[in-house]
């Protein structure tokens, strides 16, 4: 699998500039109805954005709210709480996969700290990633683990990444 994904992404990432096409002719809502299924009574946030990433990325809220990391009042809830959690879904807009990522935002003495992780942070949140699990396989995505997206592509220069662009670099968001 390995071998083939650095083939399908040496093909895609030679090619050119996705961010162009995408932000103007993809309609950036396309997966929201279909998470909105799946997650019925929980708050979603559809956060793609194609500046520097070629996915759809959507945001569940784990924590009972609708509180969202852009608002002003997040911060008075995470004072409050102590604690924010979500699962994030990440779909590429140029191949069929996807990522599936816990997020933790942490209050501690003024600082809010965001964490990832492929895991849960709470065990009772493992529900979230098999619903999430299921509909993407179901929407034939493969959905790829962490030692695959950190898989650095030979030759292959980014915008923001010039250089050692991951698997997730080139097929979800070229972060710097």
């Amino acid at each position: 699998m390995e071998e083939n994904l650095i083939n399908i992404i040496k093909e895609l990432r030679l090619k050119g500039d996705y961010g162009y096409i995408l932000a103007k002719y993809v309609d950036k809502h396309s997966w929201i109805e279909k998470v909105e299924k799946n997650f019925p009574n929980d708050f979603i946030e559809n956060s793609t954005d194609f500046n520097y990433s070629v996915c759809f990325t959507v945001d569940i809220n784990i924590s009972n709210t609708d509180e969202v990391p852009a608002k002003q009042s997040f911060r008075k809830y995470l004072e409050k709480n102590k604690c924010f959690y979500r699962i994030q879904i990440e779909i590429s807009a140029i191949a069929p996969y996807a990522v599936i990522r816990y997020v933790r935002y942490v209050y501690n003495n003024g600082d809010i700290k965001m964490e990832f992780s492929s895991n849960p942070f709470i065990k009772e949140h493992i529900i979230y990633g098999i619903i999430a699990e299921k509909f993407l396989i179901e929407s034939k995505l493969t959905i790829l683990s962490e030692d695959l997206l950190s898989i650095i592509i030979p030759s292959v220069s980014l915008e923001m990444k010039e250089s050692n662009a991951t698997v997730y670099n080139c097929l979800f968001d070229d972060e710097y």
